[in-house]
């Protein structure tokens, strides 16, 4: 069941301070400020001028002292094709097609909230309404403020799309000039490996909708059939050329003009793109997507409650559209300085009002939320003890899509008839079992993880136990997918 949580009481909205929220361009981070070409604005023109510090024609249109269920409303699905509406609800669950989808028809001042817990599918119908307004023909720069869920949304808007629609999820850029260059169609798949050399060793390269990878589609290494890509070849035939030849048979003026090139190529890539995804802060600070942040339609914010309201202000310029999804239940905002320490522990040196999320900050000044209330993720029960601990003063009732799970009552009863201390869990579904294994202590390790192997090998045996038992399975049957090297080694053992 999904609910719309209108304003408690009618409060007053005043202009809101969308623009000249300070010029956040100079915040080059590392090596993305790495040629004066990067300083240079993307059109050529020279250094950037200063922007004003408040630019009223950019603010909304809102009158003072007029209540929020007076403004107006938007209607998202007004010009999306009923063919792409009708594609996209056959990924949509029955409730969200018939209680959440009219919501779209009417959203308070173009700012869409989406809220819920854990496993009920916020970034999945975020992905889907993004790509209705990118079939009404707007753009979007989708921001988050860590580089995992910039990630995670890319990929799950991109599982969704079927028309190779031109997204783009931002690196580094030397990295991804780096990339091409070394493009070798000898080795068609080595250009995937590049090193980042900056993460503490995580490399954090994915190339998937990177610029990179559309730059080689530009250049035909590899397949597409995006027309936006396609119709960009004529006007990059030098670059193209160049890049066609192999690595060793280039001349010194290729490579010296080549970085330039493709930099130029890559921002007019940009310029095309239907979403960009990247952090909160680099969306202004690598200079070949600012522009396109700048003149998108519709700003996303991914993971809304972890954010803090600076993050919200980099892209969030001029009367755009508004997309929030989060939950600050379960991600609230960290805001930890690695520099400032109390104790021996990192503490937050920002202003208190700096550490609330705006996802937070927009529901308590009572702008309508739309509640996921489906679990898309786990059995019944299984959401029982984070429902009642976290999520206690939700007004909603969650309900769990998986209604027919067969062998999970079958494990309860087993995990049941082993100990008689065992005890349902707070809806009586399914039982969470804490096992306490006697003699058993927890090591640590050189790199400071800890691990219990003895706890390790029982909690291995019992599943071996439960499925052989109960379903019927052999050992050979069984794969046991664990994040802990020390539960893997442990099934070895067995």
């Amino acid at each position: 069941m999904a609910k719309l949580m209108p304003s408690s009481q009618a409060l007053t909205a005043g202009p809101t301070p969308l623009a000249g929220e300070g010029d956040f361009t100079d915040l080059m981070i590392g090596d993305e400020a790495d040629s004066d070409f990067d300083a240079i604005e993307e059109d050529g023109s020279g250094p950037r001028a200063p922007e004003p510090a408040v630019d009223c024609s950019l603010q909304r249109d809102i009158a003072l002292g007029r209540s929020i269920s007076d403004c107006f409303d938007v209607d998202f699905l007004a010009h999306v094709p009923q063919a792409l509406q009708a594609a996209l609800r056959g990924r949509m669950t029955p409730c969200q097609i018939s209680r959440i989808l009219p919501c779209l028809r009417s959203v308070s001042q173009g700012v869409l909230i989406l809220l819920g817990f854990a496993g009920s599918g916020k970034t999945t119908f975020l992905a889907l309404i993004m790509l209705m307004l990118v079939g009404a023909g707007k753009t979007i720069s989708v921001t988050s403020p860590t580089n995992v869920a910039a990630s995670n949304i890319a990929r799950r808007t991109g599982s969704l799309d079927t028309n190779e629609r031109l997204l783009i999820r931002v690196f580094t850029a030397y990295i991804e000039i780096y990339t091409v260059l070394r493009y070798d169609p000898r080795q068609p798949h080595a250009w995937k490996d590049t090193p980042t050399g900056r993460w503490y060793g995580h490399n954090h390269w994915e190339p998937k909708y990177s610029i990179a990878e559309w730059m080689l589609k530009l250049v035909g290494f590899l397949p597409t059939t995006n027309q936006k890509i396609i119709g960009l070849r004529d006007g990059h035939g030098e670059i193209i050329k160049i890049l066609r030849t192999l690595p060793e048979e280039r001349t010194d003026d290729d490579l010296s003009v080549s970085r330039i090139l493709i930099r130029r190529a890559m921002r007019d890539i940009c310029e095309k793109a239907d979403i960009i995804f990247s952090t909160t802060t680099r969306s202004w600070d690598v200079p070949l997507v600012r522009k396109f942040t700048k003149n998108s339609d519709v700003v996303g914010l991914e993971e809304a409650g972890c954010a803090v309201p600076s993050e919200l202000y980099i892209p969030w310029r001029g009367n755009k559209y508004l997309l929030m999804a989060g939950d600050p239940n379960q991600l609230p905002p960290t805001c930890l300085s690695e520099k400032v320490s109390v104790g021996g522990r990192n503490v937050n040196p920002l202003a208190e009002n700096q550490t609330y999320s705006p996802l937070t900050r927009l529901k308590e000044l009572g702008f309508p939320c739309i509640v996921l209330s489906e679990q898309l993720r786990m059995v019944p029960g299984g959401f029982d003890l984070a429902e009642a601990i976290i999520y206690s003063g939700w007004n909603v009732t969650i309900s769990s899509v998986f209604t027919n799970h067969i062998l999970a009552p079958a494990l309860e009863m087993y995990a049941l008839s082993l100990h008689d201390s065992i005890e349902p869990s707070l809806h009586a579904h399914l039982w969470p079992v804490h096992i306490n294994i006697r003699g058993s202590r927890c090591v640590t390790g050189p790199t400071e993880s800890k691990s219990n192997g003895r706890s390790a090998r029982y909690t291995i045996r019992l599943v071996r136990e439960m499925l052989t038992r109960v379903a019927g399975l052999s050992q050979d049957d069984i794969v046991i997918i664990t994040p802990y090297r020390d539960q893997g080694l442990a099934w070895t053992y067995l």
